[in-house]
């Protein structure tokens, strides 16, 4: 009945809005609950043990929301909604006052054979039962939420559920993923010895998944054929996870779809939420850029990344009439979008990464060394060394490489590969030198100045010269603009970035997340850097003149298909393998915990199970049942283990 009931909630969705969503939560959560204790009330009835509760929620105090009796059983809905239970005669979950029951009911004034021992059991009590039916009436809750778990799982694949497809539309630079040579466009399609369905089987697979530790994670790759269309070319490769935070990786970012996201779709202060005749409007689907047609977001990047990145450039979507539904192609010229400085040439740090079989590795470059010259020249910006190699594509490039105290020079010849160009770096990010296939630190220490720039601006303010180790980077927006302030806080939330601090499960901060973060503020945020030797100093930056960015700005959701089965037959297979998959999940990850390979902050209580249920009631029934459904099963394998 309470499917029913969700169902029915979400036909009405969209009329009850929110509200219907709520609906549909509060009957979702309450199913588990209800079929959970349910199992426990009809067996413990079976067995003819008297049963005085019947509780949704706990009745602390007696506070309780309503209840009724029917028969010999209080039925309600308690004021603490962190649950449900069954009231047993004589049964307590606490073993301490299981044994104060046996306790009181010895030696009560009954006549018992002479030598034996009096013992007043009630017959329809928990305790006089004996231990197969005891059993029983345990584990009723935990086979009921299985069985519940079982046809959810059905009625979700018959409705279908909405996912995202296992393929990579960006891959980390740095990460393991990108060492092993997985690139935009690949399709993961087995993990371990699993086949992948959707995306969240990666991060399940590479977070719980077991591996030879030397050897690493076995993945296959699926990747496009360019001389044939739908064919795919099929290999695998070993890779170990890397620990970022409270999950381990590999460094692959999900497909996007090519419709712009509805909500926001183009960047804040981006060349794309600046156009003047027409705008972008969430749900325009991206169909070309300038005269290249563009099919999926790897071909987008390919396209966005062969352009003048200094011109302007028109941009095709297609756009549904508001009134007849029927698509229009729509033309929109978006300008160029400048890179921001605060003039500040930061210190190179050592190459942290290799692609396997790339003209770095080829060349004999190692993790550890040090850039310190191209062609004879000092290496410079280091921020602008991607781009000075990959205008030298083709030609032999002499790097001066230092590596404990010793220098040495290597030929490399660069690529044009332009790596992945509309991806920001993160908090833990290096450098890519996409050409090379290489990745590099960039310190937080400042090697020099640049003249007339916000820096050079700042010293004369101060009086005094910018130099040294920077310890704190803190962005300032304008407090006039509350659009910015709330945009800043909720987007991009790193309003303050520490050097000199290292937190349990915290990132490491580098400097490329400083300048990324930086391109995607308004034009008025300024920065406030604090130096070691305890100057301050507030920057306000600038835009460079002869540095764009190929990142117009445009914004887009995840791509997601839908996994619907043909028929029940199917939906019943899957479902079963669904419930038998997810109960070894749990299991898994419950034993990473106990041997601290998973942190425990990872575990979450009623508030976080309530705040994934709305964010799977606001994808719809499908999602909602599916989580529901592995709720059901996480709900059985707690109370089937020995857990307090």
């Amino acid at each position: 009945m309470g499917l029913y009931l969700i169902a029915l909630t979400f036909t009405f969705a969209d009329a009850l809005g929110a509200t219907g969503k709520l609906l549909a939560v509060i009957f979702g959560l309450g199913m588990v609950i209800f079929v959970h204790e349910l199992g426990h009330f009809a067996v413990a009835k079976w067995c003819g043990v008297k049963c005085e509760k019947f509780y949704l929620g706990f009745d602390i105090g007696g506070k309780k929301i309503f209840s009724f009796r029917r028969g010999e059983t209080e039925y309600g809905i308690g004021i603490l909604p962190l649950g449900g239970y069954v009231k047993m005669l004589g049964q307590d979950d606490n073993p301490a006052r299981q044994q104060q029951e046996l306790e009181r009911a010895r030696n009560q004034p009954e006549v018992a054979p002479p030598g034996e021992e009096n013992f007043a059991l009630d017959p329809r009590s928990y305790l006089a039962k004996s231990v197969p039916q005891r059993m029983a009436i345990i584990s009723a809750g935990v086979i009921m939420n299985v069985i519940f778990a079982y046809i959810v799982f059905v009625v979700s694949y018959m409705t279908g559920v909405d996912v995202i497809p296992p393929v990579v539309s960006a891959v980390f630079p740095g990460q393991p993923a990108w060492e092993a040579g997985i690139r935009p466009g690949d399709v993961l399609a087995e993990i371990g010895d699993r086949k992948v369905h959707e995306f969240g089987d990666i991060q399940e697979g590479v977070a719980l998944g077991e591996f030879d530790p030397e050897k690493g994670l076995r993945i296959e790759i699926h990747r496009p054929d360019p001389t044939a269309e739908n064919k795919f070319r099929e290999f695998e490769v070993h890779l170990i996870p890397t620990k970022r935070g409270l999950l381990p990786i590999i460094g692959v970012a999900p497909a996007m779809d090519m419709a712009l996201q509805d909500k926001l779709p183009v960047l804040p202060y981006t060349p794309a939420a600046n156009v003047q005749s027409l705008e972008f409007k969430g749900g325009d689907r991206v169909i070309a850029v300038g005269d290249q047609a563009v099919a999926n977001y790897d071909e987008l990047q390919n396209a966005l990344a062969s352009s003048d990145w200094s011109k302007w450039v028109n941009i095709k979507v297609e756009r549904k009439d508001a009134e007849t539904k029927v698509p229009k192609e729509i033309s929109i010229p978006v300008g160029p979008r400048a890179v921001k400085t605060l003039g500040l040439i930061m210190e190179i740090g050592k190459v942290a990464a290799l692609q396997s079989g790339s003209p770095a590795e080829q060349a004999g470059i190692k993790q550890g060394d040090v850039i310190r010259r191209v062609n004879g020249e000092p290496v410079g910006d280091p921020f602008t060394l991607p781009d000075r190699l990959q205008k030298l594509a083709g030609q032999e490039v002499t790097l001066s490489l230092q590596n404990d105290q010793h220098m040495r020079d290597v030929h490399v010849r660069p690529t044009h590969d332009t790596g992945n160009p509309l991806s920001f770096p993160r908090m833990d990010e290096q450098v890519e030198i996409p050409s090379l296939g290489l990745t590099f630190q960039v310190l937080n220490r400042i090697a020099s100045v640049l003249p007339d720039s916000p820096a050079a601006a700042a010293e004369k303010v101060a009086g005094k010269k910018l130099s040294g180790e920077v310890v704190q980077a803190e962005f300032i927006p304008s407090s006039t603009d509350l659009a910015q302030l709330k945009y800043e806080k909720d987007l991009l939330r790193n309003l303050t970035v520490q050097f000199d601090k290292t937190e349990a499960n915290a990132l490491t901060p580098q400097w490329a997340f400083i300048m990324s973060r930086l391109q995607m503020s308004a034009p008025d945020t300024k920065v406030k850097l604090k130096l070691k030797n305890g100057d301050v100093f507030t920057l306000a930056p600038a835009f460079l003149k002869d540095q764009f960015s190929p990142n117009r700005g445009l914004n887009f959701p995840a791509q997601t298909v839908t996994r619907k089965a043909e028929n029940l037959s199917e939906a019943m297979s899957i479902a079963g393998a669904e419930t038998w998959h997810t109960m070894g999940m749990i299991f898994r990850f419950l034993k990473k915990l106990v041997t601290r390979e998973l942190s425990p902050e990872l575990m979450g209580g009623p508030p976080k199970i309530a705040v994934a249920a709305w964010s799977s009631a606001s994808r719809g029934t499908g999602d909602l049942l599916l989580f529901l459904g592995m709720l059901s099963v996480n709900l059985a394998v707690i109370n089937f283990m020995p857990i307090p």
